[in-house]
């Protein structure tokens, strides 16, 4: 089953909306529960958000792929790929993807490979614009109604891509056009509040988007 089958929610894009004010230490029970890989970069971070974001970026991947695949959670152990790229271990045909901008952590799961890139609507930048997009590219922001939604429409996009492709920016943004077959046919772009997010895959579709508070997810983590 992949992302173009629309009537199964378990394949959608998934949203954590992550608390502004809590102190990491009311999380700290939680840390026993990431891999050791994950521990040694939480203890290395200075400031709670950083702390927090790894924290629940593992614990929302785990989670999320149990519900997703029909999987224990406690038999599920995450890895980093060659080039950064997060794999089930001993579980090729389960494919998921992360993200993470301000408060949100995007995850999206498929049998296939996938990749997912979430950013807060800001302005535009320019010098990026300039140095990592495309004639087209840049001519599509041009003509746009919101061209500060349309830069991060592509910047999501070339984001998702390379995830997509396990390379991540090894690949220069500069080098593909996310406007242009075959690329354009794999991206899917939503507005979400102020946030883009967007996903590729192999086929395009309308993904559906859900939301989930930390204290929803830790009531329902916490029954595991």
């Amino acid at each position: 089953m992949n992302l173009t089958d629309r009537d199964n929610s378990r394949f959608g894009i998934r949203l954590l909306h992550l608390c502004d004010d809590t102190p990491f230490s009311e999380y700290s029970e939680l840390v026993g529960r990431v891999s050791p890989a994950r521990y040694k970069r939480i203890t290395a971070c200075c400031d709670d958000k950083s702390k927090t974001v790894l924290l629940f970026s593992e614990l929302f991947a785990k989670y999320s792929v149990s519900e997703a695949f029909s999987l224990p959670y406690g038999s599920i152990n995450i890895a980093l790929g060659e080039y950064g790229k997060p794999y089930v271990c001993k579980h090729d045909e389960m494919q998921f993807s992360l993200s993470h901008s301000e408060n949100y952590i995007a995850f999206v799961a498929s049998d296939e490979p996938a990749g997912i890139d979430i950013e807060y609507i800001a302005k535009r930048d320019k010098r990026i614009e300039n140095r990592f997009f495309t004639s087209n590219e840049r001519a599509f922001i041009e003509s746009s109604d919101d061209c500060d939604e349309a830069f991060y429409r592509i910047w999501t996009a070339k984001e998702a891509y390379v995830k997509y492709t396990g390379k991540g920016f090894v690949t220069s943004p500069a080098s593909f056009d996310t406007r242009l077959p075959p690329i354009e046919q794999k991206i899917y772009t939503v507005r979400y509040n102020n946030f883009c997010i967007s996903v590729c895959s192999a086929n395009r579709a309308v993904i559906p988007v859900t939301e989930q508070s930390v204290s929803l997810f830790l009531k329902r983590l916490l029954q595991l």
